[in-house]
């Protein structure tokens, strides 16, 4: 029996958690259920991909995940199945799996090909979280699914980070309840080639630093979180109060 993971922009407010919940267990009562997040901004499927990202290999390997950020439910775009040889992820094709694309981590797709009764409005209920139940339960791939090539899977297209006469172009992909704002700087490229500079973000000094309580007071610092990525952070304050600045939003940190 597979764990079941969701990730959604449903927020808790109306049912809709809870109702994917329902289906869920109506299909397979013994079903297993972690809440990975429902606070991903509405239709931001970047914010959800690199939520994905960073947290698969935190989850036992045989785990299914239910990422619904499906701000074209109901029309053409497909929903697919991605198998990273570890895990299986389940998503509308509109983008949320780029990040995964990109880094190499997923070896097959399918397609959905089956006919569900589903609300034109509700896929994530309807369709997802029964065929959620069925991979969590059975560990095989359904026959409603045909395979596709990777290569076919909608991506975001957006810029990578880089430098330019500007500084240092970036972008927000996610904003803690901190306000701790999470950029597309992967630290395993970017310590090195930062470390010994110096910045500034809206007349701001902005500091490399290993931790929170090391940015200086009236200062940002530019933190290796958690999640694998670079943070700007404020000690014991909002960076994203500060900046005016949250997920999706482009970043450009000037040298000097």
């Amino acid at each position: 029996m597979s764990l079941i993971v969701l990730l959604t922009d449903f927020g808790h407010i109306d049912p809709y958690v809870g109702q994917m919940k329902g289906m869920i267990y109506r299909k397979f009562p013994e079903a297993r259920i972690v809440d990975l997040s429902h606070g991903v901004r509405t239709f931001n499927v970047e914010q959800a991909g690199f939520l994905l990202s960073a947290s698969l290999d935190h989850f036992p390997h045989g785990s299914v995940f239910a990422a619904v950020v499906d701000p074209g439910v109901g029309s053409d775009r497909s929903i697919v199945l991605a198998d990273t040889g570890t895990y299986l992820i389940l998503a509308p094709d509109n983008g949320l799996l780029s990040l995964l694309f990109e880094e190499g981590l997923i070896l097959r797709v399918y397609r959905y090909r089956g006919n569900l009764p589903a609300s034109s409005t509700f896929h994530g209920r309807d369709i997802i979280a029964p065929l959620t139940a069925y991979l969590a339960q059975k560990k095989k791939v359904p026959e409603e699914f045909s395979p596709m090539d990777p290569d076919e899977l909608i991506l975001t297209g957006l810029l990578k980070p880089r430098f330019s006469e500007s500084g240092l172009e970036c972008r927000v992909v996610h904003q803690d309840r901190f306000g701790n704002l999470i950029l597309d700087l992967n630290i395993r490229d970017w310590v090195g080639r930062l470390k010994g500079r110096k910045f500034r973000l809206k007349d701001l000094d902005l500091f490399p630093v290993s931790y929170y309580a090391a940015i200086p007071d009236g200062c940002l610092g530019l933190v290796p979180g958690s999640q694998g990525r670079l943070e700007i952070a404020a000690r014991e304050k909002s960076a994203a109060d500060l900046l005016e600045t949250g997920p999706g939003d482009r970043v450009v940190i000037e040298e000097y």
